[in-house]
């Protein structure tokens, strides 16, 4: 049973249009009583201390002081050309025909994923299920030790099998295969968040 959801966006999605298209599934799936985060603002002090609510805007490595700039890992998700304009937009479909709700995001109200990641674990043992970059839990994790026992299992979507993929490699590095040709993308998105979830 799904008891919350958080996205960050460092990857495919834009915080507004991912938000909006979340409130819209669970709206078709009568759940508009589900919880959505999405990475807050903050940053990564300079000792490696985690300010609250920081993360999804900007991998771990490049929060810094704010989670506001240039993003290396995003570089490789195209803006046009199936990439996140389309993820946007979903070429016109969602506002088209497909019924909404009531729920949009809301830049200054619209719960954090921190805030989201922590009412929900705290409450009862969960399973965490990573469809994207590990941001959100790997901050979660490293500012929240004590909250890890709440979490039964950890799964995550990741790798491919028989890509064609023209390097002869084993990336799915589909948007640039040559500048990552052993790349899995949702680890390449943050691979320090990744470290964290999956080290013991």
């Amino acid at each position: 049973m799904i008891q919350a959801i958080t996205l960050n966006t460092n990857s495919w999605t834009n915080a507004g249009h991912a938000i909006n298209h979340i409130y819209d599934i669970l709206y078709m799936m009568g759940r508009d009583d589900i919880d959505v985060g999405v990475g807050g603002e903050g940053g990564i002090l300079e000792n490696g201390t985690i300010l609250p609510d920081v993360g999804g805007y900007l991998p771990i490595i490049d929060q810094q002081n704010g989670t506001a700039g240039p993003c290396r890992y995003r570089q490789a998700i195209p803006v046009g050309g199936r990439g996140r304009l389309d993820v946007d937009t979903n070429f016109g479909l969602r506002r088209s025909f497909l019924p909404q709700g009531s729920r949009r995001y809301s830049p200054l109200r619209q719960p954090t994923a921190q805030q989201i990641l922590i009412k929900t674990i705290s409450e009862d043992p969960v399973s965490v299920l990573l469809a994207g970059a590990h941001t959100n839990l790997g901050i979660f994790l490293m500012t929240n030790p004590s909250l890890k026992r709440n979490i039964d299992h950890i799964y995550i979507m990741g790798g491919a099998v028989r890509l064609n993929n023209p390097t002869s490699h084993n990336s799915n590095m589909f948007t640039t295969y040559r500048s990552n040709p052993y790349g899995e993308f949702n680890i390449f998105s943050d691979p320090f968040a990744a470290y964290q979830v999956t080290k013991k």
